[in-house]
């Protein structure tokens, strides 16, 4: 298992920032307040609030998401046929054409299940 975030890079996706390239939570915390590849401000992960209603996001709440996303360890993981009959029933109950199961990373959304039209 690695140890260092150097040996944690060797195993990341190549994909954009990964929960994956942080080995401990100290550092996943910092990447939080660190501009991203794409050139991006600080605190790129606060999403817009366009409902007062909803709770504000907070980088405690943003680093306890991802670090429950990474003890899943389903980012980049083979195709699970359950996932994908999944989706199937779900286009099947709502009677849409399209459906997805998708996890969002530290700097990609990564496609857990894709069935339907194109998928």
């Amino acid at each position: 298992m690695a140890t260092t975030k150097e040996q944690s890079k060797e195993k990341s996706s190549s994909f954009g920032r990964s929960v994956v390239d942080y080995v401990t939570q100290e550092e996943l915390k910092m990447a939080l307040k660190t501009v991203t590849p794409q050139g991006r401000a600080v605190n790129d992960w606060v999403l817009p609030m366009v409902d007062a209603s909803c709770e504000q996001q907070t980088e405690e709440g943003e680093l306890q998401r991802l670090l429950n996303l990474k003890s899943f360890m389903l980012l980049d993981a083979e195709k699970e046929e359950e996932f994908d009959k999944l989706t199937q029933e779900a286009r099947e109950v709502f009677g849409v054409p399209t459906s997805l199961i998708s996890l969002i990373d530290l700097g990609r959304q990564f496609f857990v299940s894709k069935t339907g039209a194109d998928a």
